[in-house]
Formats: structure tokens, C-alpha cells, sequence
């Protein structure tokens, strides 16, 4: 890496201009010498107006974690930020960020690995021109940012603590997407109330535990997804101008719709074999108004009969207004794979080799 010096001395030389600086590096090799050259290649950056600065360092130990100069603090020319894997943030350089009038983008991600080096918190005040952000890991998170329109918080996933998110200047939000988050059902309700402008919300990997029922209200939103949230057994939605609601877990929650004078869509993924199907029946009656099922798609894992799964979808209480219906089979035609085990139950490739559904 001798070279790189000269390179960047000619770079100065020659006085460019550079928009974007972006580096997708593994970090296995000697950390010292790494950080050295990574340092001038921002400064560097810095010195030539730049834009954009995305750096993304993959793998190293917990020592091995690249230390984020503070001279990135003197451009004024910045609008984009991303910081991703085994960067350490010092509290002076977050302190910082408030310095950046010009920052319209701005992601920061966790480093893997002890949470010894975790950034505990983070305070974002006065970014009057941030519209999006993306927040990874960091338990205490505060935003001012009037002008916010997209919002991705992704908590902790240890979930052992309680997370803090403070968005109460964010009023013209209108993309929210939140993972990992625990118990968030009076916290979400209170929230959606400050925020009337939202039009898209994402629950992915949620824990809702107290009371086993969410509530989601929103005069202007129109794109609900909720996937993979547990310990959920009742969903209730207010949301008149909705559009479309998508749904994918283990559990098979009640879903009603309280207001749906736009008969919003939704749409359903499961995976799941023979053991389950009850459950998928319970979840299609348990759909409030019935009119609203438009898709479900259903992923079939060995052992599980073909004609069973149309069996619950052909009950009598099966909602007619299902548009598509998609099954998925991971079993190839392969005897060694094979789970027929008699002649009276055969597996879903045989099955499926004397039925074909187009649509119901």
C-alpha cells in the first residue's frame, strides 16, 4: 500500500473535485496501517467539497474498529453520511453532527460484536434540511428535524433494555420503519397521533407483549406492513384512506379494519406444513370485513398434502373476494427427498403433479 501516499498528493496537486466518496472495504488486514490511509482518503474528500461519504467496513474484532476522525466535522459542503459495521464514534464527533446545516441524509449503523463500544445515545437537533435517516442499534434516540419525511430505527435486538425514540418535532414525517422494537403499542399509538402526515409504517421483528394486541391509527396512511412480529394475537387498524396491509409470521393474529372506505388489500405470506393448517384457517375467519382479503401466498414445507391446503381455502367461511393465490414447495422431484408415508397421505409433489391452480 506504499503507493497510495504519492497517489493522494497528486490528487491534492491536480485540485479535483470530488461529489461522492464511498469505500466498501473488509477490514482484515493490519488495522494501523489501514485507518492511516482511510484517514487521508477523507481528508482528502473533505478538502475537495465533498457531497456524499459512504464507508462501509466489514469483519474485525471489537479492537479492530475503525476510529472516525473528527476533521469530517470542518466540511460544510456535506448532504449525505453513511456509517456502516466496525466504525467507533466518538461522542465528541456526535456532538458534531448538529454542525451539519447542509446534511440532508444521514445512516448510522451498529457495529457487531460487545456492546462495550456501543453509542448509548444520540441527540440530532437544528438539521433543518434532513429529510431521511436510518438509525441502527443505538438505544436513546432523539430527532428535531421538522422537515423529516423517512425514518428507519433499528433497536437493539438484545431487547433486554427499554428504547427510547423521541420524534415529536418529526410532524411531517411520512415513511416510518421500525424493528426490533419491544412493547411498542401505547408508545406507537401516541406517536402516530403527532405525526398525521405518515403514509407508510413497517413493524418488522416487533415484540408486542403487553396485552397481545396492537392498535394503529393514521388518517393519511396508506401502506401498512407487519412482519414477523410475535406474541401477537389482535390487530386493529384505523386507517380510512389505506391502500394495501401486508402480513407475514408465525402467529395469526385477528386482523380488523375499522374504517375501509378505500377496501384496502391484504395480502398474506405464510410458511408453513401440515401441523398449521387450522391455524390458517382460524386467521382467514378472523379477518374483519372479509372483503378486504385480496392475496395470500403460502409456502408449503414437506410433509403437507396439496389437497389439504385447498381444503382450508374452500371452506364455506373462505372470503370470495381472494384474488391470487400462490404455493411455493421447497421439495424437488427427488425420491431421496420424498416424505410419502403411505398410500393413503402422499407428500405435495405428488400432488402437484395431477393438480394446477391458476386462480380461485
Amino acid at each position: 500500500m506504499s503507493g497510495y501516499r504519492s497517489h493522494e498528493e497528486r490528487l491534492l496537486d491536480q485540485r479535483l473535485t470530488i461529489k461522492e466518496f464511498k469505500l466498501n472495504l473488509r477490514y482484515i488486514i493490519d488495522r494501523y496501517q489501514v485507518a492511516h490511509h482511510i484517514d487521508q482518503w477523507i481528508h482528502l474528500a473533505i478538502e475537495s467539497g465533498v457531497e456524499v461519504l459512504e464507508l462501509h467496513l466489514v469483519g474485525g474484532a471489537k479492537d479492530d474498529w475503525y476510529n472516525f476522525p473528527l476533521c469530517l466535522t470542518e466540511t460544510k459542503s456535506l448532504t449525505k453520511l453513511v456509517l456502516r459495521g466496525g466504525i467507533r464514534l466518538d461522542p465528541a464527533f456526535l456532538n458534531h453532527l448538529l454542525e451539519f446545516f447542509s446534511i440532508k441524509t444521514l445512516s448510522l449503523g451498529d457495529p457487531p460484536g460487545s456492546r462495550t463500544y456501543r453509542v448509548k445515545s444520540l441527540s440530532l437537533h437544528g438539521l433543518q434540511k434532513l429529510k431521511g435517516a436510518d438509525v441502527q442499534g443505538i438505544l436513546e434516540v432523539y430527532i428535531d428535524a421538522p422537515n423529516l419525511e423517512n425514518l428507519c430505527y433499528r433497536a437493539p435486538a438484545e431487547r433486554d433494555e427499554s428504547f427510547v425514540l423521541n420524534l415529536d418535532s418529526c410532524t411531517n414525517l411520512k415513511c416510518l420503519s421500525l424493528w426490533y422494537l419491544t412493547n411498542p403499542n401505547k408508545w406507537l399509538l401516541e406517536l402516530l397521533y403527532k405525526i398525521p402526515f405518515l403514509e407508510s409504517l413497517i413493524l418488522h421483528n416487533c415484540s408486542i407483549c403487553q396485552y397481545e394486541r396492537l392498535s394503529i391509527s393514521g388518517p393519511q396512511l396508506k401502506f401498512f406492513r407487519l412482519l414477523y412480529c410475535s406474541n401477537l394475537k389482535e390487530v386493529n387498524i384505523d386507517a380510512p384512506n389505506l391502500l394495501s396491509c401486508d402480513y407475514s409470521g408465525e402467529a395469526k393474529p385477528a386482523i380488523s379494519f375499522l374504517r375501509n372506505s378505500n377496501q384496502p388489500e391484504l395480502n398474506a405470506y405464510f410458511g408453513m406444513d401440515h401441523r398449521h393448517l387450522h391455524r390458517l384457517r382460524e386467521f382467514v375467519q378472523n379477518i374483519k370485513p372479509q372483503e378486504v382479503f385480496h392475496s395470500l401466498s403460502l409456502f408449503i414445507h414437506e410433509p403437507c398434502s396439496f389437497r389439504e391446503s385447498l381444503g382450508v381455502l374452500q371452506a364455506s367461511s373462505t372470503p370470495p373476494s381472494i384474488k391470487h393465490v400462490q404455493f411455493s414447495y421447497e421439495m424437488l422431484m427427488d425420491e431421496k427427498k420424498c416424505w410419502c408415508y403411505s398410500r393413503h397421505h402422499k407428500c405435495c409433489w405428488h400432488d402437484l403433479k395431477i393438480v394446477k391452480v391458476t386462480h380461485i
